[in-house]
Protein backbone atom coordinates (compact mmCIF):
# COMPACT_ATOMS: atom_id res chain seq x y z
CA UNK A 1 0.00 0.00 0.00
CA UNK A 2 1.53 3.37 -0.97
CA UNK A 3 2.17 5.69 1.97
CA UNK A 4 1.04 8.74 -0.01
CA UNK A 5 4.29 10.58 0.68
CA UNK A 6 8.03 10.22 1.16
CA UNK A 7 9.86 8.40 3.94
CA UNK A 8 6.95 7.00 5.98
CA UNK A 9 8.12 6.84 9.60
CA UNK A 10 5.18 6.36 11.99
CA UNK A 11 1.66 4.89 12.03
CA UNK A 12 -1.39 5.67 14.16
CA UNK A 13 -4.42 3.39 13.98
CA UNK A 14 -7.90 4.64 14.84
CA UNK A 15 -9.74 1.38 15.54
CA UNK A 16 -13.14 3.03 15.94
CA UNK A 17 -13.00 4.72 12.55
CA UNK A 18 -10.90 2.03 10.83
CA UNK A 19 -8.40 4.64 9.68
CA UNK A 20 -4.61 4.31 9.55
CA UNK A 21 -2.67 7.59 9.68
CA UNK A 22 0.77 7.65 8.08
CA UNK A 23 3.35 10.29 9.03
CA UNK A 24 5.63 10.89 6.05
CA UNK A 25 8.83 12.51 7.32
CA UNK A 26 10.30 13.20 3.90
CA UNK A 27 7.68 15.67 2.67
CA UNK A 28 5.59 16.55 5.73
CA UNK A 29 2.51 14.79 4.41
CA UNK A 30 -0.03 13.17 6.77
CA UNK A 31 -2.10 10.58 4.93
CA UNK A 32 -5.27 8.76 6.03
CA UNK A 33 -5.76 5.23 4.69
CA UNK A 34 -8.70 2.87 4.94
CA UNK A 35 -7.32 0.13 7.20
CA UNK A 36 -9.27 -2.64 5.45
CA UNK A 37 -8.73 -1.79 1.80
CA UNK A 38 -5.63 0.41 1.94
CA UNK A 39 -7.43 3.07 -0.12
CA UNK A 40 -6.41 6.66 0.44
CA UNK A 41 -9.08 8.59 2.36
CA UNK A 42 -7.37 11.97 2.38
CA UNK A 43 -4.18 13.87 3.13
CA UNK A 44 -2.99 17.12 4.61
CA UNK A 45 0.35 18.86 4.01
CA UNK A 46 1.75 19.89 7.38
CA UNK A 47 5.36 20.44 6.32
CA UNK A 48 8.36 19.88 8.53
CA UNK A 49 9.52 16.39 9.41
CA UNK A 50 6.61 14.39 10.78
CA UNK A 51 7.06 11.71 13.40
CA UNK A 52 4.65 9.98 15.77
CA UNK A 53 0.96 10.87 15.83
CA UNK A 54 -1.59 10.22 18.58
CA UNK A 55 -5.37 10.62 18.65
CA UNK A 56 -7.24 11.92 21.70
CA UNK A 57 -10.54 10.16 21.09
CA UNK A 58 -12.32 13.48 20.65
CA UNK A 59 -11.69 14.09 16.98
CA UNK A 60 -8.18 15.51 17.20
CA UNK A 61 -4.89 14.05 16.03
CA UNK A 62 -1.59 15.40 17.35
CA UNK A 63 1.49 14.95 15.17
CA UNK A 64 5.08 15.53 16.31
CA UNK A 65 7.24 17.65 13.99
CA UNK A 66 10.91 17.19 14.84
CA UNK A 67 12.04 19.89 12.40
CA UNK A 68 9.86 22.68 13.81
CA UNK A 69 9.65 21.71 17.51
CA UNK A 70 5.85 21.67 17.50
CA UNK A 71 2.83 19.40 17.62
CA UNK A 72 0.45 19.79 14.71
CA UNK A 73 -3.24 19.58 15.62
CA UNK A 74 -5.40 17.97 12.93
CA UNK A 75 -9.18 17.59 12.81
CA UNK A 76 -9.77 13.93 11.94
CA UNK A 77 -13.24 14.50 10.46
CA UNK A 78 -12.16 17.07 7.87
CA UNK A 79 -8.44 16.20 7.88
CA UNK A 80 -7.57 19.87 8.17
CA UNK A 81 -4.83 21.49 10.23
CA UNK A 82 -6.16 23.39 13.26
CA UNK A 83 -2.90 24.86 14.52
CA UNK A 84 0.33 24.08 16.32
CA UNK A 85 1.47 23.62 19.93
CA UNK A 86 5.05 24.52 20.83
CA UNK A 87 7.07 21.97 22.82
CA UNK A 88 9.69 24.51 23.94
CA UNK A 89 12.10 24.00 25.68
CA UNK A 90 12.03 20.59 24.05
CA UNK A 91 13.87 20.15 20.76
CA UNK A 92 13.08 17.69 17.97
CA UNK A 93 9.96 15.93 19.32
CA UNK A 94 9.90 12.38 18.01
CA UNK A 95 7.28 10.53 20.05
CA UNK A 96 4.13 11.31 22.00
CA UNK A 97 1.27 9.58 23.76
CA UNK A 98 -2.16 10.77 24.89
CA UNK A 99 -3.35 10.20 28.45
CA UNK A 100 -7.03 10.40 27.57
CA UNK A 101 -8.08 9.95 31.22
CA UNK A 102 -6.30 13.03 32.55
CA UNK A 103 -6.19 14.99 29.25
CA UNK A 104 -2.42 15.17 29.03
CA UNK A 105 0.02 14.67 26.15
CA UNK A 106 3.49 13.37 26.98
CA UNK A 107 6.11 14.30 24.40
CA UNK A 108 9.58 12.72 24.15
CA UNK A 109 12.21 15.03 22.66
CA UNK A 110 15.73 14.52 21.40
CA UNK A 111 17.34 16.97 23.85
CA UNK A 112 16.73 14.84 26.97
CA UNK A 113 13.39 16.27 28.01
CA UNK A 114 9.84 15.06 28.36
CA UNK A 115 7.26 17.80 27.83
CA UNK A 116 3.80 17.56 29.39
CA UNK A 117 1.12 19.40 27.40
CA UNK A 118 -2.50 20.22 28.16
CA UNK A 119 -4.19 19.78 24.77
CA UNK A 120 -7.27 21.89 25.57
CA UNK A 121 -5.60 25.31 25.94
CA UNK A 122 -2.64 24.01 23.92
CA UNK A 123 0.07 24.89 26.40
CA UNK A 124 3.03 23.32 28.13
CA UNK A 125 2.43 22.34 31.76
CA UNK A 126 5.76 20.92 32.90
CA UNK A 127 9.18 19.68 31.83
CA UNK A 128 11.00 16.58 33.08
CA UNK A 129 14.75 16.35 32.58
CA UNK A 130 15.66 12.84 31.44
CA UNK A 131 19.05 11.13 31.25
CA UNK A 132 19.08 9.52 27.82
CA UNK A 133 19.87 11.18 24.51
CA UNK A 134 17.84 10.87 21.34
CA UNK A 135 14.34 9.76 22.37
CA UNK A 136 13.06 7.10 19.97
CA UNK A 137 9.64 6.20 21.35
CA UNK A 138 7.22 6.35 24.25
CA UNK A 139 4.71 3.99 25.87
CA UNK A 140 2.27 4.58 28.73
CA UNK A 141 1.31 2.47 31.76
CA UNK A 142 -1.84 3.25 33.73
CA UNK A 143 -1.48 2.42 37.43
CA UNK A 144 -3.83 2.87 40.43
CA UNK A 145 -4.31 6.19 42.24
CA UNK A 146 -3.94 8.39 39.14
CA UNK A 147 -0.38 7.22 38.54
CA UNK A 148 0.98 6.81 35.03
CA UNK A 149 4.43 5.76 33.89
CA UNK A 150 6.07 6.69 30.62
CA UNK A 151 8.73 4.40 29.12
CA UNK A 152 11.10 6.22 26.75
CA UNK A 153 13.91 4.36 24.91
CA UNK A 154 16.81 6.42 23.60
CA UNK A 155 19.36 6.18 20.82
CA UNK A 156 22.18 5.98 23.38
CA UNK A 157 20.85 2.68 24.78
CA UNK A 158 19.13 3.96 27.92
CA UNK A 159 15.47 3.59 28.88
CA UNK A 160 14.06 6.52 30.87
CA UNK A 161 11.02 5.90 33.08
CA UNK A 162 8.99 8.97 34.04
CA UNK A 163 6.14 8.79 36.53
CA UNK A 164 3.28 11.25 36.82
CA UNK A 165 1.74 10.81 40.26
CA UNK A 166 -1.43 12.89 40.65
CA UNK A 167 -0.30 15.18 37.83
CA UNK A 168 3.18 15.74 39.31
CA UNK A 169 5.73 14.30 36.84
CA UNK A 170 9.28 13.27 37.75
CA UNK A 171 12.04 10.95 36.53
CA UNK A 172 11.56 7.63 38.34
CA UNK A 173 14.63 5.93 36.93
CA UNK A 174 16.86 5.25 33.97
CA UNK A 175 17.78 1.74 32.81
CA UNK A 176 21.29 1.64 31.29
CA UNK A 177 22.96 -0.70 28.83
CA UNK A 178 20.04 -1.57 26.61
CA UNK A 179 20.60 -1.80 22.90
CA UNK A 180 19.71 1.44 21.13
CA UNK A 181 15.91 1.57 21.24
CA UNK A 182 13.82 2.19 18.17
CA UNK A 183 10.32 1.55 19.59
CA UNK A 184 8.62 0.52 22.83
CA UNK A 185 5.36 -1.09 23.97
CA UNK A 186 3.97 -1.86 27.42
CA UNK A 187 1.96 -4.91 28.50
CA UNK A 188 -0.56 -3.99 31.22
CA UNK A 189 -1.12 -7.63 32.22
CA UNK A 190 2.51 -8.59 32.87
CA UNK A 191 3.85 -5.15 33.80
CA UNK A 192 6.67 -5.48 31.29
CA UNK A 193 8.04 -3.06 28.73
CA UNK A 194 9.26 -4.36 25.36
CA UNK A 195 11.99 -2.33 23.70
CA UNK A 196 12.88 -2.93 20.06
CA UNK A 197 16.50 -2.51 19.05
CA UNK A 198 18.82 -3.33 16.15
CA UNK A 199 19.40 -6.91 17.32
CA UNK A 200 16.03 -7.92 18.74
CA UNK A 201 13.58 -7.04 21.51
CA UNK A 202 14.56 -6.64 25.13
CA UNK A 203 12.07 -7.22 27.96
CA UNK A 204 12.21 -4.90 30.98
CA UNK A 205 10.34 -5.50 34.25
CA UNK A 206 10.17 -3.34 37.35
Amino acid sequence: VPSGGKEPRELEYDAKAGILYVSNAGNGQLVALDARSGAKKGAVSLGGRLRQASADGRGNLFVADEARDVLHVVDTASLKALGQISVWPGKAPTALVNDIKERRIYVATANSKMIVVDPDPGQMLSVVETKGRGAAGIAIQYAPARLVRLYMPNDDGTLDVVQNAKLTPSLEGSVPKLSAGTAVAFDEQTGRAFVAGPNGIQVVSK
